[in-house]
């Protein structure tokens, strides 16, 4: 029989809107959640017995939690303590301080890396007071605290649970564990206030229900949706990395149908929703995603380039209003890309190179759909026309006249 121990003492936390409120912990044993130590990263439970044994209390916190509770193989383990950086980086002597905002430790063991951080606190009134007087950004992430405070200072309740590798127990302070169990995605505290505070929590709600299925429920879909124009207040460079990471695991076609459900996507790239209702560039769509979710699973990612040159060529043909662009010339085609990476570069910043990668592929096949045969040889040479192939034999499954084109081609 499972059994829940609940820890009797409450401690005083401060939220954002500066209200006070008692919280009381719920322990869970490895009877009732099974995360035995032989699950965890053997290097990761050294690191916290070493800083326990020096008196720091430390624990297992966040994303490597969630999985292991929902039976995925962590990807980092993340390590929260009491220890200060300076005081962590003493005790691993492969290790070392980064961060401006926030210092964190990394600490090197074989090939891995491994992230202490120490526990997040609550900034008194006369920091609050100095920081809004003196300050131009609110810099609360340099306050140091408690266990308790820390897991305010996080975004989900799903990813404040702390694992305590002694008494192999999970601390649940804000009912996590439960949400966990019923498979939903919630905020920790008001749903507008912590939009508010940090947009950009509007696309790791959305990414985390697409990892994982579970679900947002109506009263926080519609705070999602109504704060989305926050998004692009965050500088072009956060927002690629944050979109980008839809992309980077196997749930991309998932992620894909959120991003255009609460039109995140047509705000970082504007009429992409009007794209999407043709029937022909949904399949295609939808192929591209899929392909690139069995491709992560198999360990064989597809490139970037490729990916991000299907992903964004509805724009072009919406810009060019032809699917192939018979009888245009290659500089109308590069007139067309000229104009939809002004229109992109409002809203999201692609890297410099990525961007060279993307537009090479288009050009190719371009010309490859011309069926200009006299520089087939010249064009196979090219490091990119492999993927602008697969582009177009990926878009021929939807499009009869295109798979036309190939055969010409005669590939």
């Amino acid at each position: 029989m499972s059994r829940v121990y609940v820890n009797k003492k409450k401690a005083r936390v401060n939220l954002s809107k500066d209200i006070h409120q008692l919280v009381q912990a719920k322990t869970y044993d490895v009877l009732t959640h099974g995360i035995t130590l032989s699950r965890l990263n053997a290097h990761a439970v050294h690191i916290v017995n070493t800083l326990w044994k020096s008196g720091y209390p430390s624990y297992l916190v966040g994303g490597c939690v969630r999985d292991l509770l929902c039976g995925v193989v962590p990807k980092d383990f993340d390590i929260v303590t009491q220890a200060k950086p300076e005081q962590v980086k003493r005790l691993f002597r492969r290790s070392r301080i980064i961060g401006r905002r926030f210092k964190l430790v990394h600490v090197y063991a074989h090939q891995e890396v491994f992230e202490v951080i120490t526990f997040r606190g609550v900034a008194t009134l006369w920091q609050r007071i100095w920081w809004r007087l003196f300050s131009k950004k609110m810099q609360t992430n340099n306050v140091y605290g408690t266990i308790d405070q820390d897991v305010m200072r996080r975004d989900f309740t799903i990813n404040s649970l702390y694992y305590d590798i002694r008494s192999e127990t999970i601390i649940d302070y804000v009912g996590g564990y439960e949400d966990l169990c019923k498979r939903r995605i919630c905020f920790i505290g008001d749903d507008k206030v912590r939009v508010e505070e940090d947009s950009m929590r509007i696309l790791r709600a959305l990414r985390y229900s697409a990892k994982t299925g579970f679900e947002i429920k109506a009263p926080l879909q519609s705070c999602l949706k109504s704060h989305v124009d926050l998004i692009l207040n965050q500088s072009k460079d956060r927002l690629f990395v944050d979109f980008s990471k839809f992309f980077m695991q196997a749930f991309s076609k998932r992620g894909m149908h959120l991003l255009l459900r609460y039109g995140v996507l047509n705000k970082l790239l504007s009429g992409y929703d009007n794209c999407y209702k043709d029937p022909e560039v949904k399949a295609f769509l939808d192929h591209l995603m899929q392909s690139n979710d069995n491709s992560m699973r198999q360990n064989k990612p597809m490139s970037r380039s490729l990916f991000y040159a299907g992903l964004l060529l509805p724009l072009i043909q919406k810009i060019g209003q032809n699917d192939h662009h018979h009888g245009s010339s290659l500089a109308v085609y590069n007139r067309d890309i000229k104009r939809v990476w002004q229109v992109i570069s409002t809203r999201i910043k692609f890297p410099r190179r990525l961007q060279e990668e993307i537009m090479v592929i288009w050009r190719i096949q371009f010309m490859i759909t011309q069926g200009n045969l006299d520089i087939q040889q010249e064009l196979s040479l090219h490091p990119r026309y492999k993927s602008a192939l697969k582009m177009l034999n990926m878009r021929a499954l939807v499009n009869a006249k295109l798979a036309d084109d190939l055969l010409a081609w005669d590939l």
